[in-house]
């Protein structure tokens, strides 16, 4: 129970600036970098779903921590669950759900990896795991769980860190200040576990935060363009960027 216990604890952990992000989380000014990534991860997340769900109309959030990702899916006109593991989390989302007077959005308390939340079976046109799924030691088994929430031809759409990043600075600082579970993953066996809980079809997705910078007419600038698509699908993708990943049940 230790990194799950310290999973649960997080907020508890955090000072106050920090506990102040976690109720206005993607706004403000406490990281406005990490608020700029945000965004630009939130408008990935709406292409993909776009793409494989256009008709989508419920969707459901594992490990949500304070809702920000539901709340804004709601706001698009999504009917958005959310839940993670830390009864402190739940609360700053569901008070976050109240001030805002929303009403296609619910908050609950569960732990994705060990708890199958039979009440979610077969009501789901989109699972999402945003950046939550690489704390679990156990993925197969929440891939599983994501299977059966979905409808026929529902997707599961991941956004996970790659190998490097349980080697991080990042993750190793998490790790002693939190002691919170910090992994990456690869393709292929995120590819397997799928394809081993049922899934029919999957898909890689590479989109870097590069790939949104505004470019100015100068030659090094457009150099860029032109050339950084090539280094993420040849040689950052493997190695650097975050793991877009969008994975198929079979439509019957």
């Amino acid at each position: 129970m230790g990194t799950k216990q310290a999973e649960i604890d997080y907020p508890a952990k955090l000072n106050a600036a920090e506990r102040r992000w976690l109720a206005t989380k993607p706004f403000g000014s406490f990281n406005r970098e990490e608020s700029r990534r945000t965004f630009q991860d939130f408008s990935t997340l709406l292409k993909l779903i776009d793409r494989h769900q256009p008709l989508a109309s419920n969707i459901l959030e594992l490990g949500c921590g304070p809702g920000w990702l539901s709340i804004l899916l709601s706001w698009m006109g999504f009917r958005v669950t959310g839940y993670d593991i830390s009864p402190a989390m739940i609360k700053v989302a569901k008070n976050r759900a109240t001030t805002l007077k929303l009403e296609r959005v619910y908050f609950g308390v569960a732990d994705m990896e060990t708890t199958h939340i039979k009440a979610e079976d077969g009501r789901h046109d989109v699972v999402i795991i945003y950046d939550a799924l690489h704390h679990c030691s156990d993925e197969a088994a929440v891939i599983n769980h994501c299977y059966h929430y979905l409808k026929p031809g529902g997707i599961l759409l991941l956004a996970e860190p790659n190998r490097v990043h349980e080697h991080s600075q990042d993750a190793h600082v998490a790790v002693e200040r939190f002691g919170v579970t910090e992994r990456g993953f690869d393709v292929g066996t995120l590819r397997q576990q799928c394809r081993q809980a049922g899934f029919e079809r999957s898909w890689r997705y590479h989109a870097s935060g590069q790939s949104f910078e505004p470019r100015h007419e100068g030659l090094i600038d457009s150099l860029k363009m032109l050339i950084y698509p090539f280094l993420v699908r040849f040689y950052f993708g493997r190695t650097r960027t975050r793991i877009w990943f969008v994975a198929q049940k079979a439509a019957r």
